[in-house]
């Protein structure tokens, strides 16, 4: 599945039950579902710009353009845990408004550990 909204069916196939809604009694509802695009892990201190979105692969691929909103203030890549990106969808020209997309923060490695010995003298 590519990045994108979709339409969700369920059918009850017994005759003897139904979804009852305002509308009335239905065999068949759906539901319009969003996929949003994955993500890449990013780490401590980097910004949106670090954020790769992943909205299909080469043989299916989204009929949508997401773009990172890079001034959207709701990102804190300050800390390790899970920080969000806000998405302007658009297709074609025609706006679809905007998605948050949660982001793994992940800590930076540690290159190396200098371990510091003191010397007791009397």
């Amino acid at each position: 599945m590519t990045a994108g909204p979709y339409a969700i069916g369920a059918t009850i196939t017994d005759n003897n039950d139904v979804w009852q809604t305002e509308d009335g009694k239905y065999n068949t509802v759906y539901t319009l579902s969003w996929i949003f695009p994955a993500t890449n892990q990013i780490y401590v201190g980097d910004t949106v710009q670090a954020v790769k979105l992943t909205t299909g692969n080469n043989v299916y691929a989204s009929p949508y353009t997401w773009t990172i909103d890079p001034s959207y203030a709701g990102s804190n890549s300050g800390k390790p845990g899970t920080t969000e990106v806000q998405a302007v969808i658009t297709k074609g020209g025609a706006s679809f408004g905007r998605a948050t997309i949660p982001v793994t923060v992940i800590p930076r490695p540690i290159l190396s550990i200098e371990e510091v010995v003191s010397i007791n003298q009397e």
